[in-house]
């Protein structure tokens, strides 16, 4: 499915929440993220036996589209200490990465000279299980900002990232020829951080009960809409403010690529942790966070 992001041409230039430690102290940052995100990975992983799972799913109906929501009220998982000295628990974690469609090369989105109509596929590694929104703003918000991702027309793009090995967004990409500065940024929840889409159904609904809205997976429906104006505030306020419902939520980013830009994964869909391309890893101490890129 195919899905136009619209992006701007203009320098690219990183977001004030990137981290730009010096070369000193780059590769000790960097691990100590990559060992934090690890920590957390494991105790949102499932294990047998256990009367406790730190999550568990459901399985979502809407029209022909069937995936998995994390109810946000079965959602359990110890966080790890913090990459900097005093701060708060971390309580979530994510790796993004971006590979472009035409050759399955892997790009640094800041570096990379992006052209009209060119299309990329975006990828993710969860620490626990988030949801993801992405949107489009401009200076003063004129226009007003947009949802871009996830979008209604495939209700899978609303299903919760599992953490425990990489997702990509199951959308396709593609840059427009619009030369207005923008800024896109990401918002990413956790599960458990009272999103609609994520509350636990009532005994009287169903994966596709119509009874809110017609279509199939009609209340599902009107749990999207509800999302997306709460994430919407959530995005708004953090552009603004750098918090989300008063909270700091700031995604520290340490990265992003190794010597010589190597492939963060062997084939265009397994990730090697051997290769030597350094992801962008982000951890945050609030349950809903934020990183944005200016085009």
């Amino acid at each position: 499915m195919n899905r136009h992001l619209c992006l701007g041409l203009g320098a690219l230039v990183a977001g004030a929440l990137i981290l730009q430690p010096s070369a000193a102290n780059q590769d000790s940052k960097y691990e100590l993220a990559k060992k934090r995100f690890d920590q957390l990975k494991q105790n949102a992983t499932p294990v047998e036996g256990l009367r406790t799972q730190p999550y568990t799913t459901r399985v979502q109906v809407v029209g022909k589209a069937r995936f998995q929501v994390v109810p946000n009220d079965q959602v359990n998982i110890k966080p790890v200490p913090s990459i900097e000295a005093g701060k708060e628990n971390i309580q979530l974690g994510i790796r993004i990465w971006f590979q472009l469609d035409k050759d399955k090369k892997y790009v640094n989105p800041v570096k990379h000279r992006w052209s009209p109509k060119e299309r990329f596929h975006i990828f993710v590694e969860a620490a626990v299980p988030v949801q993801i929104h992405l949107f489009q703003n401009y200076p003063d918000d004129r226009p007003p900002s947009k949802v871009v991702y996830p979008d209604e027309k495939y209700p899978e793009t609303f299903a919760t990232v599992l953490p425990g090995k990489p997702y990509e967004l199951p959308v396709l990409f593609e840059m427009d020829d619009d030369l207005r500065k923008e800024i896109v940024s990401m918002v990413v929840a956790r599960a458990d951080a009272t999103l609609p889409v994520n509350q636990q159904e009532k005994a009287t609904e169903t994966a596709s009960d119509d009874s809110s809205k017609s279509g199939p997976g009609g209340v599902f429906r009107v749990k999207i809409q509800q999302t997306h104006e709460m994430m919407l505030e959530f995005n708004k306020e953090a552009m603004t403010k750098e918090t989300i419902q008063g909270k700091s939520s700031r995604l520290v980013v340490v990265g992003p690529e190794g010597p010589n830009g190597q492939q963060p994964m062997e084939t265009s869909r397994s990730l090697s942790e051997n290769s030597g391309f350094r992801l962008y890893v982000g951890v945050a101490t609030s349950f809903v966070s934020h990183i944005w890129c200016c085009f």
